[in-house]
């Protein structure tokens, strides 16, 4: 049940953090946005595995174990940075999270069933084919004009849109793969804590010769948002981990999928945004699908 919570904890801050991500990508370019993502979430592991005593674990890990979490993290977070691009594109948040988490889900699946030797149920393959169907119902505009391949590959954006999107999905599965590989040797704490120790400390060489990267100094109106945009990014990190230790890759995969779901009541709230029928049809789909998954 633990990891369960873990991961629906997971897609809830990522679909939070995107709010507020979307609004930030009109005054940063994506690399400035990941580099201060990186950073804060590098703070929040850090000060967690200090409060659980963990932090002496970090000079006691083995070099495969640190080259797996150290791997993971670099492909994690080259995936948010296509991510970050889809967005700066134009790629509307429903639209682009829809594609790289459909593509995530499918790609984990399979490379844990193939490689890792994972079973996933009867039950939880149907509510993960559930949850991809009402995200496309919710998040995609469906029509046979928009299906035509003379229409989407005369639309340069939609083309650069689906492309970073669906390479985040599968450098999102190869990050995951990589970290659960980690985990045998490790605990989730020490593991998250150690994820991102090297990539930031690369992160803040390649600074200190790039001001192009540097995120800061930033306006007052735009501080905040990156300060909530990193820190909800920061907490579905760890929580996913955490999934990852209790439940596997095949499920953690498909409830860190529910983003979307998450994001069209937080849209409704927060952005005032507006759903058609079409949307809540996706979403009570979506729904339904994650109670097969955890029951």
């Amino acid at each position: 049940m633990y990891g369960e919570l873990f991961g629906l904890t997971t897609a809830w801050s990522w679909a939070a953090s995107n709010i507020y991500t979307k609004k930030v990508t009109y005054r940063l370019n994506p690399l400035q946005i990941l580099t201060a993502y990186i950073w804060l979430y590098t703070l929040l592991t850090l000060i967690v595995a200090f409060f659980m005593g963990r932090l002496s674990e970090l000079f006691r890990l083995q070099l495969n174990t640190l080259t797996y979490f150290t791997s993971g993290s670099i492909l994690g977070f080259a995936g948010d940075w296509t991510l970050f691009k889809a967005l700066s594109l134009g790629g509307g948040i429903g639209y682009t999270i829809t594609i790289a988490t459909s593509v995530f889900i499918v790609t984990t699946a399979l490379v844990g069933m193939i490689f890792l030797n994972e079973s996933i149920a009867g039950l939880q393959i149907s509510g993960g084919g559930m949850i991809i169907i009402g995200i496309f119902i919710a998040n995609v505009k469906l029509s046979i004009h928009s299906f035509t391949v003379k229409h989407f590959w005369h639309s340069s954006s939609k083309q650069s849109v689906f492309i970073f999107a669906s390479l985040t999905g599968f450098l999102w599965s190869l990050g995951l793969i990589l970290w659960n590989q980690g985990l045998t040797e490790t605990d989730p704490i020490t593991g998250a804590a150690i994820s991102s120790l090297i990539p930031s400390c690369f992160f803040i060489l390649a600074c200190i010769f790039n001001s192009n990267i540097r995120p800061f100094p930033i306006e007052k109106s735009y501080r905040c948002k990156l300060l909530l945009g990193g820190s909800l990014y920061g907490l579905g990190l760890l929580t996913s981990i955490l999934a990852l230790h209790f439940s596997g890759v095949g499920l953690t995969a498909i409830l860190m999928s529910c983003t979307p779901i998450f994001s069209i009541p937080l849209g409704i709230l927060f952005l005032k945004e507006r759903y058609t029928k079409q949307g809540m049809l996706g979403l009570g789909i979506c729904i339904i699908g994650i109670i097969i998954v955890v029951a």
